[in-house]
Parts: C-alpha cells; structure tokens; sequence
C-alpha cells in the first residue's frame, strides 16, 4: 500500500511539472514555493486516495464499520480538492 501512495505522490508531482510547463513554458521562478504547494497537493491526493481505496477492501470496512460514509466523503473532496489545483495549472500560472 505505502508503494502505491508513493506512486500516487511522484505521478502527481510530475503531472503538475508538467501542466506548469505547458502553461509557462518555463519550470525555474519561484521553484521552492510551486515544490511546497504541490507536495502538499500530492499528498492530499495520494491519502485520499488510499482512504477510498481501503474502503474498497472488505477487510477493511469490518474494521471501519459505520465511519464508511465519513471517510469515504472525506477521501472523494481529498481527491478533489487535488484535481482542482491541478486545473488550475491548465488556467492561470500560479506562481
């Protein structure tokens, strides 16, 4: 599991490169903030994702029991919030 998060992490921050990239065709001004930001944006996608992605396991949901719906709203607006930020790459330059 902690392997998947991991690849979550780095596809997550090399996407972000990426859009940057494409958006203003330059990847140096102000890199340590862009860094910060979108490390802390990686993270928020891979949790939530791992959270949705042990609701699946029903192992899991034994243990979680009625905290199901909690972590599974909690994990979908983690994955959203993330996918936004990246939106925002496609639409203005952040940094």
């Amino acid at each position: 599991m902690y392997r998947w998060i991991l690849v979550f992490l780095v596809g997550y921050l090399i996407l972000a490169y990426f859009l940057r990239a494409m958006r203003t065709r330059q990847l140096g001004s102000n890199g340590n903030e862009f860094l910060l930001a979108q490390i802390f944006n990686g993270t928020t996608f891979a949790g939530s994702s791992s959270i949705v992605w042990g609701i699946l396991d029903p192992s899991v949901m034994i243990v979680i029991g009625e905290t199901t719906m909690f972590l599974l709203v909690a994990g979908v607006a983690g994955m959203g919030y993330a996918l936004r930020e990246l939106a925002k790459l496609l639409r203005h330059q952040s940094f």
